[in-house]
């Protein structure tokens, strides 16, 4: 009887073990409730302030694009990178960019288109529709960016105030270099001094290009 009653004194009663299970219900309630505010369990939350989190990297922009990198209170460029392939002297640049305008400026050369002379040759501008530039024999025709003293003016960086001179003799025209900086080309041929052009050759300053035709 006495073990009977030494059980009876360790086992709580009916309203002891309901107050308990209340109380750990609570606490489950509760935790629950934190983890779900914080998003992070409490093992995270008891390390905060222990170990800050390191912020996140911010994206480079991408080497192609106009942005710049900021370093600190300076503004660094970003590099663009260097080409993969590089054009020739002798390569046709007409399918990686669009050809540059030309346009007929001096009074010559409307003089010519109005009254063309017996057997002239002309020049069709590739890319300048409608445009047309009659040469002469009696007449050589400069070619360059500077518009008050040029009768050919093309719109292209390449081109030098005064980049070559074009005149008719006979069937062909002699393309006359005048120490421009980047050259003029005969087909692919660049022109050293002068070179001659025929029917159906094209001539190319920059990416303007310009076709002999009759």
């Amino acid at each position: 009887m006495e073990g009977s009653g030494n059980d009876q004194k360790k086992q709580p009663n009916r309203s002891q073990r309901d107050t308990a299970i209340d109380k750990a219900g609570r606490a489950g309630l509760f935790k629950r409730l934190k983890q779900a505010a914080t998003g992070r369990p409490d093992e995270q939350q008891s390390c905060e302030g222990k170990l800050d989190a390191a912020p996140p990297e911010k994206p480079r922009p991408h080497a192609n694009d106009e942005w710049r990198d900021i370093i600190g209170d300076i503004a660094l460029p970003v590099e663009e990178p260097e080409a993969a392939h590089t054009l020739s002297e002798h390569a046709e640049p007409d399918n990686l960019h669009p050809p540059s305008e030309v346009i007929p400026s001096g009074k010559r050369v409307a003089e010519l288109n109005a009254n063309p002379p017996s057997g002239a040759i002309r020049l069709r501008p590739v890319g300048s529709h409608g445009v047309i530039i009659t040469l002469s024999q009696q007449v050589e025709l400069i070619v360059g960016r500077e518009t008050e003293h040029c009768d050919i003016v093309v719109l292209d960086r390449r081109c030098s105030r005064k980049h070559c001179t074009l005149i008719q003799r006979g069937s062909r025209v002699v393309v006359r270099d005048l120490q421009s900086r980047n050259g003029v080309y005969v087909n692919a041929h660049k022109v050293e001094g002068s070179e001659t052009a025929f029917v159906g050759d094209s001539i190319r300053i920059g990416h303007a290009k310009m076709i002999v035709s009759e």
